[in-house]
């Protein structure tokens, strides 16, 4: 399992993660979330590397070809695939404080995204506690945390609401499209903080 050659050298952004990133049949490629940010940051260049499957210890693994490329900030949504692989909690705390902390030392800051809720409810105890090891790492300034989880899960059930997939648990349109509006509004902030503002005043978004 590797995540490949990736294709933009000195990409601005680098979009990591797994079928929730790499766009699966509910959506089409150019409304995934990654490309709806890519629209409204002003030309800069990104790049996504995702794949099915793809679990926190691959990302880890692939940490070379993330350095290769040189980026300013790399957005990194994981952990369902570790969920339903019975993770141990604590074991998928430690891989991600690792991974963040060697981006940092590298000049790369992390973006992380809270895990997704998931059509099957049992899930929903790893994925809460994948939640607080966001918590966790937000208490340090140098990580930043992006919550999509309760924009997207029903509270009652504790899976991703029926309006954001088309019933196998990945974002169709209107989902990637809710995960984009949340990132944009976080990215504005963040790049406004580092003095570095490059969003459009204009944010895309297909009606």
């Amino acid at each position: 399992f590797n995540f490949g050659i990736f294709s933009k050298k000195n990409s601005y952004l680098v979009f990591i993660g797994n079928s929730l990133t790499e766009r699966f049949n509910a959506c089409h490629i150019n409304n995934t979330y990654s490309n709806l940010i890519t629209k409204s940051l002003n030309g800069q260049n990104t790049e996504v590397e995702a794949r099915s499957g793809a679990m926190l210890n691959n990302i880890i693994q692939s940490f070379k070809e993330i350095t290769a490329i040189d980026p300013k900030y790399a957005i990194i949504n994981i952990g369902v695939n570790d969920a339903g692989q019975g993770v141990d909690s604590i074991d998928f705390i430690n891989n991600l404080n690792l991974l963040s902390d060697s981006l940092i030392k590298n000049n790369i800051q992390p973006i992380l995204m809270t895990t997704q809720p998931w059509t099957d409810a049992s899930l929903h105890n790893d994925t809460i506690r994948y939640q607080y090891s966001r918590c966790i790492l937000s208490d340090s300034n140098k990580y930043i945390v992006v919550n999509t989880y309760d924009s997207l899960v029903e509270p009652n059930t504790y899976v991703i609401q029926d309006k954001y997939t088309d019933g196998d648990g990945h974002p169709n349109e209107l989902g990637h499209r809710k995960i984009a509006e949340i990132l944009l509004n976080r990215l504005d902030t963040i790049l406004q903080i580092a003095g570095d503002k490059i969003i459009d005043g204009n944010i895309y978004m297909p009606n």
